[in-house]
């Protein structure tokens, strides 16, 4: 079995990189013997710009012409944040369907969307996995008539360990991203200041390196922070153990889930909010523009304790 796999891999981003983890252990599990080619890592994603026109994709066709299965995913590659991206991810779909192979829509989040596009992409597919209710609802009011199955986010299924001791810290993950609230930063600066003082101990992971790197966001909250010299960074999530997330990042969010982490998300997009309403964590939530209330939240027992369990057997069945 021969399987072509395309995503945002191998683009400095630590969430894409757990779903792609996620996503080949399944396929080990369900295709042992299968071989996996990855577009973004071995060998280039189809062009669909006038720059990427110019990169060798020779070997990208004949990997897909030669493929059983195309699997697209996952992600928030149709999440509405970069209307852009719909076309990119879409291009990749439509050259498996021009050579008529199986496209897989895995672990997608859909935003909602209007787009005559996105409904022919996936009413073209043979499967469709989205992770999370709002998703499954913004392709069927786009007139979406497949089967669309709701499954956590491939990332779950990777292996994570459970930090057998806490300190008593603070992992903060913020995004960077245009048109933050004008009180975003100080507010996020006065509360980790707060905790500083009250004896925590604070470190910041940026999830995305390269270009428009979290270390941007994180940096300009610092250099409001009285407490400044007093964080550090994290930077390999196999040393962690704080007792509290306060997650920007979807996938900040779904580690603390996947190491039961008392948390709080903040809601920048709908794919946050879908997560969370699918898990019944919603009082888990704060939107964007309420940072002002973080302190009030922190800590309160109905915001941060939770007994999600999602492993590799619950989510095995979904895929057979």
């Amino acid at each position: 079995m021969k399987i072509v796999v395309c995503g945002n891999y191998g683009a400095g981003n630590i969430g894409d990189e757990m779903i792609l983890e996620g996503l080949l252990a399944l396929l080990k599990d369900i295709y042992p013997n299968s071989q996996v080619t990855i577009l973004g890592k071995d060998l280039p994603k189809f062009p669909s710009g006038f720059r990427s026109f110019f990169q060798p994709f020779k070997k990208t066709r004949e990997a897909v012409k030669n493929c059983d299965l195309f699997i697209l995913g996952g992600g928030g590659l149709f999440a509405g944040l970069e209307p852009r991206a719909n076309f990119i991810w879409g291009i990749q779909a439509k050259w498996a369907y021009h050579y008529k192979k199986p496209v897989l829509m895995l672990g997608q989040s859909v935003g909602p969307t209007t787009s005559n596009f996105i409904k022919k992409i996936f009413n073209q597919t043979t499967f469709i996995a989205v992770r999370d209710l709002d998703s499954k609802t913004n392709l069927q009011n786009i007139g979406i008539t497949k089967e669309i199955y709701v499954t956590p986010d491939l990332a779950f299924y990777t292996q994570t360990q459970i930090p057998q001791t806490r300190a008593k810290e603070i992992l903060v993950a913020l995004r960077q991203m245009p048109n933050l609230p004008q009180d975003f930063i100080p507010n996020i600066a006065n509360f980790l200041d707060t905790k500083i003082s009250e004896g925590w101990s604070v470190k910041m992971c940026n999830f995305q390196t390269g270009q428009n790197s979290d270390q941007i966001i994180h940096a300009a909250v610092l250099a409001q922070m009285k407490n400044s010299s007093s964080v550090t960074s994290l930077g390999n999530l196999s040393t962690f153990n704080s007792s509290f997330i306060l997650g920007m990042r979807l996938h900040s969010i779904i580690f603390a889930i996947k190491t039961k982490t008392p948390f709080l998300a903040i809601n920048y997009a709908p794919k946050v909010e879908g997560l969370l309403k699918t898990f019944n964590l919603f009082d888990h939530l704060i939107n964007i523009d309420q940072t002002s209330h973080i302190s009030t939240k922190f800590g309160v027992p109905s915001h941060t304790q939770f007994d999600i369990n999602i492993d590799r057997d619950t989510m095995t069945p979904y895929f057979l």
